[in-house]
């Protein structure tokens, strides 16, 4: 079974200056856009301005690739986010019912451990993101 997962993602972004004052947008993500007066300015705040249109949606956007992108009289810089905050903001807690060998049932009961705790965080570990 292939456990990669992609949680990272490079967006375009095209990047416009207007006198003393830089603006970014973002072709794939509409909602994220942001101004700036420096051009390092302008990539801390569309880093974040990506990663919260993001956790406000249901859908990730398959990144445009950089040489499909029409930069009009800016330019084209990749910003990449990680997306383990939106996916963790954007989950629900589920009920699942699992079958484990009873001794461990034992176990976890003596010692007050909370089993749904554990296999959340086994599974992060397992697919890296923990």
């Amino acid at each position: 079974m292939d456990k990669e997962i992609e949680f990272v993602m490079s967006y375009p972004v095209v990047i416009h200056q207007e006198d003393d004052m830089f603006w970014a947008s973002v072709p794939d993500v509409p909602s994220a856009f942001t101004t700036g007066a420096t051009v390092e300015e302008i990539l801390v705040k569309i880093k974040e301005a990506i990663e919260l249109a993001l956790s406000t949606t249901l859908v990730v956007p398959e990144p445009t690739k950089f040489s499909g992108v029409d930069a009009e009289d800016g330019f084209v810089q990749m910003v990449t986010v990680s997306l383990i905050d939106y996916l963790r903001a954007s989950s629900k807690t589920i009920r699942k019912n699992v079958t484990v060998p009873s001794y461990l049932s034992e176990l976890a009961k003596k010692n007050g451990d909370n089993v749904s705790e554990i296999l959340t965080k086994a599974l992060e570990k397992r697919y890296g993101i923990g």
